[in-house]
């Protein structure tokens, strides 16, 4: 008879649970019966090396060792992060996005550690002072002021490509990290973790870039106010959970829909609604297509069902065109996903000589080996 591994069981059911998974979705992960699993759990059998392996690398995204521990060295809890959110969405968010939250917690301790309290975001958070009496528009004129840059000079980028770029440089300047990844998962457009010194914000890579910019807004919102939250793309998973999360949500769209495109100057502009007018109008700001919708909405020149529509029909483009692409350029890629400014901090602290060429590797998620490819992508000032 096979011999069984002496596993955590407790940190093996832990695990599948912290990341929403049931035993039928492990089952399925691996190619086996439920019952297996269950087997597993239960301490009646366990899963050979190779698969469990297997699950350490692909399903859980921990090392193996964390299996033969005594305990987990942390704990994965997005409730913690995401108070204002319903307990029932937290625990309804799918693995893939659980194990990019559990990331960006560790990035948030490598930048209080390679910062060591400077560089933080304290400035942001006085200059804003209290929001409890502000209005949307008023906030929004604040945080212009503040960013420093001018409709006008956001009229002069050209597109979203550029536009993006400026503003998470703009971001990262007051010193809020911007963050992307591939979320594979078009329900969720990004998040932010709230801390008064070192908050961060992670961006669905997989999702426009003008999508992108309105979720940087999103989610500076739920910063200003002071809470950590997720800027939901699926109106079924939003409208499942009317609570006061809701009205949060409601109030960080409006805001970055007012700073992005103030409707004071969307009046102006006197353009009747029509696809065309959409185009131009979302070209000129370097805003989504979707934000312009809702700006006709609002002032009623279309209804709930036509924006709807337009809405459903550029999604399943999105949806398209997401299926060709293809494979880039990997240390540029990640350049792009871990910020200027993170990077800048890993390896000023390595010229240094305040952290090791082994610990710049762990900063980065790589091997020891690639630093150095990885530097000379850095020190190239590819973009992003």
């Amino acid at each position: 008879m096979r011999e069984i591994l002496p596993i955590n069981l407790f940190i093996f059911k832990q695990l599948r649970k912290e990341l929403n998974l049931s035993i039928l979705d492990v089952a399925s992960k691996i190619n086996k019966k439920p019952e297996i699993i269950e087997r597993w759990e239960s301490g009646e059998d366990s899963p050979t090396y190779i698969q469990l392996e297997f699950l350490a690398q692909k399903v859980f995204k921990k090392p193996i060792v964390v299996f033969f521990m005594p305990r987990l060295p942390y704990n994965i809890e997005p409730n913690a992060d995401f108070r204002a959110m319903p307990m029932e969405l937290n625990k309804s968010l799918p693995s893939g996005m659980i194990h990019i939250y559990e990331k960006a917690k560790a990035m948030q301790y490598n930048l209080m550690e390679l910062y060591s309290s400077s560089n933080s975001a304290r400035s942001f958070f006085d200059y804003i002072g209290d929001t409890g009496n502000m209005g949307i528009v008023e906030l929004s004129e604040i945080l212009r002021s503040y960013l420093d840059i001018s409709l006008e000079e956001q009229t002069q980028w050209g597109n979203c490509d550029k536009a993006l770029q400026k503003w998470r440089n703009a971001f990262e300047k007051i010193g809020i990290t911007v963050f992307k990844d591939a979320f594979r998962n078009f329900d969720y457009s990004g998040f932010c973790l709230f801390d008064e010194m070192y908050p961060l914000i992670y961006l669905n890579n997989s999702m426009p870039k003008s999508r992108q910019i309105f979720t940087l807004f999103h989610e500076i919102g739920h910063i200003i106010f002071k809470n950590g939250g997720i800027d939901i793309n699926n109106k079924v998973i939003f409208n499942r959970y009317h609570s006061s999360y809701n009205k949060i949500e409601i109030k960080c769209n409006k805001l970055a829909g007012e700073f992005l495109f103030p409707i004071s100057v969307f009046r102006s502009e006197a353009l009747p609604f029509s696809e065309n007018n959409v185009e131009i109008l979302a070209a000129k700001y370097s805003v989504s297509r979707e934000l312009v919708m809702r700006k006709y909405l609002d002032i009623g020149q279309i209804d709930e069902k036509t924006y709807d529509i337009y809405r459903n029909k550029w999604i399943e483009q999105l949806t398209r065109a997401d299926k060709k692409k293809s494979g880039g350029n990997y240390y540029k890629t990640q350049k792009a996903y871990l910020s200027e400014r993170y990077l800048g901090a890993v390896f000023q602290n390595y010229y240094k000589g305040s952290i090791t060429e082994l610990e710049v590797a762990d900063y980065l998620n790589i091997k020891v080996d690639k630093v150095g490819k990885f530097e000379m992508t850095f020190l190239q000032g590819v973009s992003s």
